[in-house]
């Protein structure tokens, strides 16, 4: 038993020790906004909404609650033009969009600052027609987003999408904590798509009832367009009749920082990216989340849990993204779930990725590169436990289709297949010069598919950290 199991479980004793000490379930922490989770009463002198007041603006700073359920049949149903308003849902409702585009909360200030939204649940309507809709729309920093019910449906129409909250932001102090998020429908829809800087924390997502419209339009449950986000500690489930869903995206050079950690997610869907690192996206720091993955592909799909690539051509690709501590078992999804995959279309590199320390279980192929002529370099993947459980039907442990990359290195895994056969790594090219495999559990009748890699019990060189990798 080498090294590589050691440290995985000193780091799952160490998690069980901490989560025993803890408590089941329980967990603390400062919330933002003078709130704490579950604080929806408004406070004293706040200034009631009812229906009658619908379309309501506000022009001045304060606390506003609602003391009734509101409907807005188009347009905005409170329109906010001043800095530090607070709404307090006071767990009643507003029915947005139900015959013409609208928002059920629009702060329509240039820069604001200090906004509060909670206790609210947003009901989207009927609408379909070509312009976008929003649950929370506005701009600026300083938002504080908790304890509100989102019931997002995404109409089929030719432009239509449907937002929970979107926030053009410009500066930090943000926070969205404490929602539930429902979302459906037959286009795109985001829960969340906000530039700036946030901390999510604390959620609920569930993806349901999705079918994806002709032209291709992927929702995105989480579009983290801005910069250095902390995402942690929240439930997502996409369930199995939902298809093409991508869970933590962005396609953006402005998209970099991102730290996502002790997330619960159950992907059952059809199709779709749990995390995409897409075009100029880089520096994702992913670590300690729990993903199972179950999902059944239609012909042609497939599930990736982690994918960073370079699409498009103008921007500079996906680079110094890190993934450790995982557990991601994907064994009863089917052979076209992979966990991991890297590379995409030229002339932009997919680049400088770490891959240490995860638990890597998956019928299908467990590192895939998929490259199309796309450089993947400086890849390091080290001290995981990499498993295929698909059988000869499934994928393998490892599977390149291109000669397009250099210098990735696989070190002191713990690599196995039930293949029938055995192989554990598959490449139709010869790949010696740029992929090694260097005390994995690999040997070189391990691999098929013609091609080669090079095979070594040696101390590997540590591809961009200029250091010998041996353990962590």
């Amino acid at each position: 038993m080498r090294t590589t199991t050691l440290l995985l479980l000193s780091w799952l004793v160490a998690a069980t020790a901490w989560a025993s000490f803890t408590g089941s379930g329980a967990f603390t922490y400062s919330a933002g906004g003078g709130a704490e989770p579950g604080d929806t009463a408004p406070p004293e002198g706040a200034i009631a909404i009812a229906q009658a007041d619908v379309p309501k603006t506000i022009n001045s700073a304060g606390d506003y609650y609602l003391s009734e359920n509101l409907s807005a049949a188009s347009g905005s149903a409170i329109t906010i033009t001043a800095n530090g308003v607070k709404i307090w849902g006071n767990n009643k409702s507003i029915a947005y969009a139900q015959s013409g585009a609208g928002n059920a909360i629009y702060y329509n200030v240039g820069n604001t600052s200090g906004a509060l939204v909670n206790g609210v649940t947003f009901n989207q309507g009927a609408y379909s027609g070509n312009t976008y809709v929003y649950a929370i729309r506005g701009s600026g920093y300083g938002y504080t987003i908790h304890d509100n019910d989102f019931n997002v449906v995404a109409h089929a129409g030719y432009s239509t999408r449907a937002y929970g909250i979107r926030i053009e932001s410009s500066g930090v102090g943000n926070e969205l904590y404490n929602n539930n998020f429902d979302l459906s429908g037959a286009d795109r829809f985001y829960a969340f798509y906000c530039t700036g800087t946030w901390d999510i924390h604390h959620n609920t997502v569930l993806v349901h009832n999705h079918t994806l419209p002709s032209d291709g339009r992927y929702p995105y449950v989480f579009n983290i367009v801005g910069y250095n986000y902390t995402i942690h500690d929240n439930t997502i489930t996409v369930q199995a009749d939902s298809r093409a869903v991508n869970v933590y995206a962005a396609w953006s050079p402005t998209a970099d920082g991102h730290e996502i950690y002790n997330e619960t997610i159950n992907f059952a869907g059809d199709h779709g990216r749990i995390f995409l690192m897409d075009s100029g996206t880089d520096n994702w720091n992913i670590h300690d989340n729990d993903i199972t993955v179950t999902s059944q592909n239609g012909s042609g799909n497939s599930v990736a849990v982690f994918r960073a690539r370079s699409s498009n051509t103008n921007d500079a690709g996906s680079t110094g993204h890190i993934i450790h501590s995982n557990n991601v078992d994907a064994s009863g999804s089917d052979a076209d779930t992979s966990i991991v995959s890297l590379g995409d279309d030229p002339p932009n590199a997919t680049a400088d990725i770490l891959i240490y320390n995860n638990i890597f279980k998956s019928s299908g192929d467990v590192i895939k590169l998929y490259s199309y002529d796309g450089m993947v370099s400086n890849v390091d993947i080290y001290s995981n436990i990499l498993e295929h459980t698909g059988g000869n039907t499934g994928g393998y442990v490892v599977t390149s289709n291109d000669p397009a990359y250099s210098d990735i290195v696989f070190s002191h895994n713990e690599i196995s297949t039930n293949r029938s056969d055995g192989d554990k790594v598959y490449t139709t090219y010869n790949n010696s010069s740029n992929i090694t495999l260097c005390q994995s559990d690999v040997t070189a009748s391990d691999v098929a598919g013609g091609g080669s890699v090079t095979v070594t019990e040696s101390t590997c060189q540590n591809n961009w950290l200029g250091t010998p990798i041996q353990t962590l």
